[in-house]
């Protein structure tokens, strides 16, 4: 069996054990960006950094899983699934701050000196500074699980995610995101070193649940993926757990994201869904197409126009949708193409604008 572990990674590794004055500054600057740090409290924090890289360098084996919180989870899972099951990949989450992303270095760069390939991945905006910010930086960490993960259990990887480690506030999102992304969630009990396994719970969407988002889908569309607020008018009547409402205007929750992720696995899947936008609309060519694709390939195309209407009304331009325009005249009546996807057999949109409005027209091969 091959194993994806992800662990989540606090500063406990270099504010423990530190004097009295030096906990207090490491303490109260561990939410702190390295923008709004003076020289003086980054050359602080780099000394600190350096004992404990040097102390974790030299360090018995027999000692390391009292290093931190992080390598007591993750010895204690490499110690459970064997050496020769070693993870084939080791994600360490950080958060957005100078001492997160130090951290998270130190112990990525002692794992894959100990053949631990091990990779830290700074989650944008995500610290507990504020409540704006924390939100923020939750929904960029179901992104990355939901951008990163399913592949690798698709192709016989174990996701384990590596609690043991991390701010509270974030273990119980974790355990949440868990249900979906993870295959078992590890902690321990305090003072302890035997691991607290918490297997993978089958979510299933209740009937409530997917009769609200079905009813209701342009609106979780644009919330998701084309306009992340909406008026709260919009929202006035569905469960409050979906949604975060404050200044008049409504966003999704952390737990929204994840039902939401949830059902549009099986609905993106089904067919061409509606336009989720007033400046996107489909032509004749393409419902046809669509109805002859693979479920797979329909919830791609979904996905892309959902993609292709937050450029339309944002000017938010990816990469991965490279809209531009055509060269030519190499589908009549087009004038622009996109992305739709690059693997297998490479596809294209083309389309053309009438009256300010995009028309999604058809779908071919890489020309």
């Amino acid at each position: 069996m091959r194993y994806i572990i992800v662990t989540t990674c606090g500063t406990s590794s270099i504010t423990n054990g530190a004097p009295g004055d030096l906990q207090v500054f490491l303490r109260n600057t561990a939410n702190t960006r390295e923008k709004d740090l003076s020289p003086e409290e980054e050359a602080v924090i780099d000394d600190r950094l350096e004992k404990k890289r040097q102390e974790l360098k030299f360090c018995p084996e027999n000692n390391l899983r009292s290093f931190c919180a992080e390598l007591n989870g993750l010895l204690g899972i490499l110690n459970d699934i064997g050496r020769k099951s070693a993870p084939e990949l080791h994600f360490i989450l950080h958060t957005d701050t100078y001492q997160g992303e130090k951290v998270a270095s130190l112990l990525a760069d002692w794992c894959s000196e100990k053949g631990i390939r091990s990779q830290a991945v700074l989650v944008q905006s995500l610290n507990t500074k504020n409540l704006s910010d924390f939100k923020d930086g939750i929904s960029r960490l179901i992104e990355w699980c939901h951008d990163t993960l399913p592949g690798y259990r698709d192709s016989g990887h174990g996701i384990i995610f590596n609690l043991v480690g991390g701010f509270k506030s974030l273990q119980g999102y974790m355990q949440t995101i868990g249900m979906i992304f993870a295959d078992e969630s590890v902690y321990v009990f305090e003072g302890e070193r035997e691991l607290l396994r918490i297997p993978r719970l089958p979510l299933d969407l209740d009937s409530s649940c997917r009769s609200v988002m079905h009813d209701n889908l342009l609106l979780f569309r644009r919330l998701s993926s084309v306009s992340p607020a909406v008026p709260e008018a919009k929202c006035a009547g569905l469960p409050e757990t979906f949604f975060y409402c404050f200044g008049g205007e409504c966003e999704l929750s952390p737990w929204g994201k994840i039902l939401w992720e949830k059902f549009r696995e099986t609905v993106y899947r089904e067919k061409l869904l509606a336009s989720p936008s007033d400046s996107l609309r489909f032509g004749e060519k393409l419902k046809k197409q669509v109805e002859t694709l693979d479920p797979s390939l329909t919830d791609r195309v979904n996905r892309k126009i959902d993609e292709l209407s937050r450029f339309l009304e944002k000017s938010e331009k990816k990469d991965s949708l490279s809209f531009k325009l055509l060269q030519g005249n190499p589908v009549p009546g087009c004038t622009h193409e996109f992305y739709l996807w690059s693997d297998k057999d490479a596809a294209r949109g083309f389309g053309y604008y009438d009256n300010g409005v995009f028309v999604f027209d058809q779908m071919r091969s890489h020309l």
